[in-house]
């Protein structure tokens, strides 16, 4: 910043043109925005997880993947966004000018995690689909079966985040993009196929169940899964955008 700063202040004095220079009130408003947004992510995923934690009637298995998203944000406010917004912090010039190295840890970071919340989002609306479609075979669905998919999901984290962060530090970042936008678009697509499916199902039918009660708490279940999952797919779609 400070060698783009001499270089803006040079070509300013020889062509008399105003240059874009970064305003540190406007950083001060960024950061002060990205530390809100921390502060509310950290507090609610954490309310989230002690719940699930000291309720019996919340621990249950069909929760587990909501957990694993909620662990994922509570990272995702806890280390990644502080990083980025002392990152962006030293754009402005607020304070002392991020290291590459402290970057790149940061990035690593950011990938793993948002990745865990991104394919548990679509997992849940995957799991929804079937438990509103099959819900006899859903209900045969082992707490076994759950840990390993919540194994699958970190494992998958880990490795696309490696491609990814490989593709961007030893190619180019044009290359990572290449790859990363179509992916994650396939992954609204698979979203947004299993709620529209969900919601032709609530408009044209009624979930099976042996009990009214029983089959009126899981569609109220069902509808808060799919609101969670609907916020995340808000959440994504404009970096998908930007990123086409």
């Amino acid at each position: 910043m400070s060698r783009a700063s001499g270089s803006n202040n040079s070509l300013e004095n020889a062509t008399g043109s105003s240059m874009l220079v970064l305003s540190k009130a406007e950083g001060i408003a960024w950061c002060s925005a990205l530390i809100l947004i921390s502060i509310f992510s950290v507090a609610g995923n954490l309310l989230t997880i002690v719940l699930f934690v000291l309720s019996k009637n919340l621990r249950k298995k069909s929760l587990f993947l909501v957990i694993n998203m909620a662990l994922a944000d509570l990272m995702l406010g806890t280390l990644s966004l502080p990083g980025y917004i002392f990152i962006d912090g030293s754009h402005y010039q607020l304070w002392a000018e991020a290291s590459i190295e402290f970057i790149t840890v940061n990035k690593i970071i950011d990938t793993v995690f948002s990745q865990v919340a991104l394919i548990s989002a679509v997992f849940i609306s995957a799991e929804t689909f079937y438990a509103i479609y099959w819900p006899f075979k859903h209900r045969t669905l082992t707490t076994q079966t759950y840990r390993i998919v919540v194994g699958i999901i970190w494992a998958l984290a880990v490795l696309i985040s490696a491609v990814f962060n490989a593709l961007f530090n030893l190619i180019s970042s044009k290359h990572s993009v290449y790859i990363w936008t179509p992916y994650t678009l396939f992954l609204i697509l698979v979203m947004c196929g299993c709620y529209i499916g969900i919601w032709k199902k609530f408009r044209h039918g009624r979930l099976a169940s042996q009990q009214e009660s029983k089959a009126l708490q899981n569609k109220r279940l069902t509808k808060t899964l799919m609101f969670l999952s609907a916020l995340a797919l808000l959440s994504w779609t404009p970096l998908i955008v930007l990123s086409f």
